[in-house]
């Protein structure tokens, strides 16, 4: 399954990687698993889109979007993710998972906030999803996709192959 209307390309993500992003994908951000790695390219390059739209003082309406297709793309994402977890059996899915849904809960409730109309959170809320993003990546995500590599069975990109995994 595909996320609708979020089709970026390699140059997009390029985009996402100048000095003006508050995030700047690099090699240390890489679980050396291509479908997962370009999933989070794509995170980086909404988040900093989010940043740009904040510097360049853009709307509410143009912010409010982003947050919403930023909570999409989330939520689509942490399940493939748990997805590919279960699939491969993964023995610390279960503290993944839990760490999966602290995040979530958290964006839901800066989403929430957002949408009563409290913009000021915007940097907070940006901010925070970076931090979050580049540790939980670089230790939580860097462990699974040590776990998959040397897995018997598992082959980079099988869950885009139709077998139940998630494509963004």
């Amino acid at each position: 399954m595909a996320i609708e209307g979020n089709k970026r390309g390699a140059n997009d993500v390029i985009h996402a990687k100048t000095a003006s992003g508050i995030l700047k994908w690099s090699p240390k951000y890489t679980v050396r698993i291509a479908q997962i790695d370009r999933e989070h390219e794509g995170w980086f390059l909404l988040i900093n889109q989010l940043h740009g739209a904040m510097l360049a003082g853009e709307g509410t309406r143009v912010v409010n979007a982003l947050v919403g297709e930023i909570t999409q793309y989330t939520a689509v994402h942490l399940a493939h993710e748990e997805a590919i977890m279960l699939e491969s059996r993964y023995p610390d899915a279960r503290q993944h998972i839990e760490s999966h849904n602290e995040f979530r809960q958290r964006v839901a409730s800066f989403e929430d906030r957002l949408m009563r109309g409290e913009t000021t959170l915007t940097i907070e809320l940006t901010l925070f999803m970076a931090e979050w993003i580049k540790q939980h990546i670089r230790t939580v995500d860097r462990r699974l996709g040590d776990y998959l590599r040397q897995s018997d069975g598992f082959k980079d990109g099988a869950m885009e192959s139709g077998r139940g995994g998630t494509q963004l």
